[in-house]
């Protein structure tokens, strides 16, 4: 008969580890209905990626899923407090560390007119540093797809990189580029 361990002074970290361990099989009835769940949930991610995995930011980016969380038995936690959502999981224990569209699966129903707006924006002016003109003669739907952005174009803008220019910056004349069709999927 196995010994009963009393957790209630535990810390959320401290449990894991017993659960880690062994000694415990699964986290304590309620441990995520409590009031400071998202709090320790964060405590726990943190844990997971900086201490268990010793990730870096990259290693989050291309590697991060459900799997990862289950495997590492965070998973009852990644479903109860997070709805499955590993961007929300990592948005609670890093804000604003990382972007939906930077980790290895982007949230399902994220993508809409204003998320996709801020997404172009964030290649155009971040990643890519182009001007109107480099714009006008270089961008392609493989450039969204390079990085990570091919699932919103398909969404949002039908595959149209012009459509996803036109949304994102409207005072601009985007209207050369919608005769280019076949420059967009290539």
């Amino acid at each position: 008969m196995s010994k009963k361990i009393n957790t209630i002074n535990l810390t959320a970290v401290q449990v894991y580890k017993l659960i880690l361990d062994e000694s415990l099989k699964i986290f304590p009835k309620y441990f995520w209905d409590k009031p400071d769940s998202l709090k320790e949930a964060g405590e726990l991610t943190r844990y997971l990626i900086d201490d268990i995995l010793k990730w870096d930011s990259n290693d989050v980016k291309n590697n991060l899923d459900r799997y990862v969380f289950g495997k590492n038995k965070l998973g009852g936690m990644l479903v109860r407090v997070f709805s499955s959502s590993t961007y929300n999981a990592i948005n609670n224990a890093y804000p604003n560390k990382y972007l939906a569209w930077e980790l290895k699966f982007t949230p399902q129903h994220y993508w809409n007119v204003n998320t996709a707006k801020k997404a172009t924006k964030w290649l155009i002016e971040e990643k890519l540093i182009w001007d109107y003109e480099t714009i006008l003669i270089h961008i392609n739907a493989r450039m969204f797809n390079t990085f990570g952005l091919g699932s919103m174009l398909q969404i949002v803008h039908n595959g149209s990189p012009y459509l996803a220019l036109k949304n994102t910056y409207p005072a601009n004349n985007w209207e050369s580029l919608k005769d280019k069709k076949s420059k967009w999927f290539k």
